[in-house]
């Protein structure tokens, strides 16, 4: 709802089979594949950055900005979560020099690439479907009021420009 609004967030562009799908191929295809290739530095790399980088961006400060809010969920998992890892990962890498610019290099391409085919292509192109029969139920899209809160931004977009 936040970062793509649609006329019917409960089906689209999202649906629970299509996050299912892309979550599912994410989870076992980028996160766990580095677990049987431990020395492909790159490999591990990529997920580190997505979830040190881009889940702190997406979560705690992009959506939070959009909600003119301080909390949104996911905020917790990845200030606490995925940031300290991340910084841990590329402490070790580094210190130990186990990385070289190649690794920086191919962990960027490899997570642009594997996001790419994964959300945009799968999710949102191969399985969005604005009249999907596995929507969203009512309580997955009002939790953590973000429903309410956005509309409420809205409200106040509305009078700003009114006046």
């Amino acid at each position: 709802m936040v970062m793509m609004p649609s006329a019917s967030p409960d089906r689209y562009p999202l649906n629970q089979y299509s996050s299912m799908a892309a979550n599912l191929v994410f989870a076992y295809g980028f996160y766990l594949v580095p677990v049987f290739f431990p020395d492909v530095i790159w490999l591990g790399l990529a997920p580190v950055l997505v979830g040190a980088v881009l889940q702190v961006i997406g979560h705690a400060i992009y959506v939070n900005i959009k909600l003119r809010t301080l909390y949104s969920p996911g905020v917790a998992t990845a200030v606490l979560g995925h940031l300290p890892i991340g910084v841990i990962y590329i402490h070790h890498i580094l210190a130990n020099s186990m990385v070289n610019w190649w690794d920086w290099l191919l962990a960027v391409v490899y997570l642009v690439v594997f996001g790419f085919l994964n959300f945009f292509m799968m999710e949102l192109k191969w399985l969005g479907d604005r009249n999907s029969p596995y929507p969203f139920g009512q309580d997955e899209m009002e939790r953590g009021g973000i429903a309410k809160r956005l509309e409420r931004v809205r409200e106040r977009q509305l009078e700003l420009a009114r006046r």
